[in-house]
């Protein structure tokens, strides 16, 4: 008899420890999964807030070109070369700009950092059919496409307005 009394002692301090280590791993699980979830959303904060300030930057070396292409062509000096340069100037600052383009409101490049892309055509592209359906906007942000190279990149459209008109548009390719 004393022996299935120690039996059941045994027992049930294995069923009693068995059940607290139980709880000890499922409270550690809820605050492991708790943390990683705030840890995670911090980072998203973070991204998101270096993702915009990003994009600002990038929109802001866009209006820079436009300042820079503007007085050359108020000075008479505005052509092939000294367009390139410009926009050459620009890639590369931000680190993440790979090339600028300025396209007319037709969608024809006019002048490009990258040689062999003056004449061609963006027309069929997603980013500037999205900026023709709604010219109002100045800036838009297109989705990530694979360019010629197969190289992923994201467009930042700005539009150049004179006298509220578009006249031009300057197109940053971002690596994302």
């Amino acid at each position: 008899m004393r022996r299935l009394r120690d039996a059941w002692a045994v027992l049930a301090t294995a069923v009693l420890t068995g059940a607290l280590l139980a709880y000890a791993v499922l409270y550690l699980r809820e605050s492991t999964l708790r943390s990683g979830q705030d840890v995670t959303d911090s980072l998203s904060l973070v991204i998101s807030e270096q993702t915009v300030r990003t994009l600002e930057s990038v929109d802001q070396n866009l209006q820079l070109a436009v300042q820079e292409l503007g007085a050359l062509r108020r000075a008479g000096a505005l052509d092939d070369a000294t367009g390139t340069r410009v926009l050459q100037a620009a890639v590369g600052h931000p680190p993440f700009v790979r090339a600028v383009w300025v396209l007319d409101p037709q969608g024809r490049v006019l002048l490009s950092s990258e040689p062999g892309m003056a004449g061609g055509s963006a027309a069929e592209l997603s980013y500037f059919q999205s900026w023709q359906r709604n010219p109002a906007q100045d800036v838009h942000i297109g989705s990530g496409y694979r360019d010629g190279a197969g190289e992923w990149q994201m467009p930042l459209l700005r539009a150049v307005r004179e006298n509220g008109r578009v006249t031009q548009l300057m197109v940053a390719a971002i690596a994302p």
